[in-house]
């Protein structure tokens, strides 16, 4: 089913390798999926909006043998909530719709936080 938050976007985060450097990709919410990836890894997970909050459930899936610049680990795991630090307006998004959202690290070593803005609307 479609959602109001469909479309094409850009993902910055930082928290999810060791060092705390940031890194970036791209992410498909397509009727409460999510698909992704950046030059390591695939992102493969679920979301909702919940009272105008946007809450998620991603799997990490690291490219093997895919350069990895900043030591990611050769494992996959999941992030099982990723939550948007701010309710969404109500109605009509515009089209280029940012979020900001935090995440619980898979082994508690850093806090993970994640920055999309839409480029393209479906």
């Amino acid at each position: 089913m479609a959602t109001r938050l469909d479309g094409f976007y850009y993902a910055r985060y930082e928290g999810m390798n060791e060092d705390g450097s940031t890194g970036q990709g791209v992410v498909v919410l397509k009727d409460g999926k999510v698909y992704g990836g950046d030059s390591t890894s695939c992102f493969v997970g679920a979301f909702e909006e919940q009272n105008r909050v946007v809450v998620a459930r991603v799997g990490i899936y690291p490219l093997w043998g895919a350069y990895q610049s900043v030591g990611f680990e050769d494992r996959a795991y999941d992030l099982t909530e990723i939550r948007a630090r701010h309710p969404l307006p109500e109605g009509e998004l515009p089209s280029d719709v940012d979020m900001h959202l935090d995440a619980e690290p898979y082994d508690k070593r850093l806090a993970i936080s994640l920055y999309v803005k839409r480029l393209i609307r479906f």
